[in-house]
């Protein structure tokens, strides 16, 4: 009888060993899928953890009030560019293009990107102006600013023919309508509620407050 009782609980030992072989190898690779798994995850989020830093690193400097450009780079279609000496704006970046507006001192554009002329070696700023369209100027003719123009308009000047209005909506009266070029004293800026349009209202030489769309003329600061 004893020896009936040996053979079922050697077979047991046996058959736990047997376990015990087959699934120490199945647990080290699942741990080896685990840490190959973490160290994919660790090499993608270490190059955004870099990524942020830097970018946290640019808002502090913005924050700090360092909008001179420095080691940070202009932000197309945010960042601002304003005239140093009027110049006119082309519609390539060479001096043989057509002339989009000629742009007065202290008018502040849109930057949307640097352009070096392949030919003449000049350097350019690709500009967007407020009717949406892309314009080039020499590049010593402005300086850029990182962040975006904050401070007070005096003038416009107008991108294209526009119409000046009795009020800030195209259902209102023309007054007249101004030439490519011509300036006018800057009264404030308005955002039509129903339309949701910016306007300009612009004191007239008549003594008259008019109106023109944003999209037709750039402030002057």
């Amino acid at each position: 009888m004893l020896k009936k009782k040996i053979i079922p609980i050697t077979l047991v030992f046996g058959l736990g060993f047997a376990v015990s072989s087959v699934s120490l190898p199945v647990s080290k690779a699942s741990a080896d899928a685990v840490l190959a798994s973490v160290e994919w995850v660790l090499s993608k989020i270490n190059p955004l953890e870099d990524r942020v830093a830097s970018l946290e690193a640019q808002i502090q400097q913005l924050s700090d009030g360092d909008n001179s450009g420095g080691s940070l780079t202009p932000i197309q279609d945010k960042s601002t560019l304003t005239i140093t000496s009027p110049t006119i704006v082309k519609s390539g970046a060479g001096s043989h293009y057509s002339t989009m507006l000629n742009a007065p001192q202290n008018t502040i554009l849109t930057f949307y990107q640097d352009f070096t002329n392949s030919i003449t070696g000049e350097k350019w700023y690709l500009v967007r102006l407020s009717n949406n369209r892309l314009g080039a100027i020499l590049a010593n003719k402005a300086q850029v600013s990182v962040t975006p123009y904050s401070g007070s308009y005096t003038k416009v000047v107008m991108n294209q023919n526009a119409p000046i209005r009795r009020g800030a909506s195209s259902s209102y009266e023309v007054y007249y309508t101004a030439a490519r070029d011509s300036v006018v004293n800057y009264h404030s800026t308005y955002t039509n509620s129903i339309s949701g349009e910016k306007w300009y209202l612009v004191n007239l030489s008549s003594g008259k407050v008019g109106a023109v769309s944003a999209k037709h003329a750039e402030v002057i600061k």
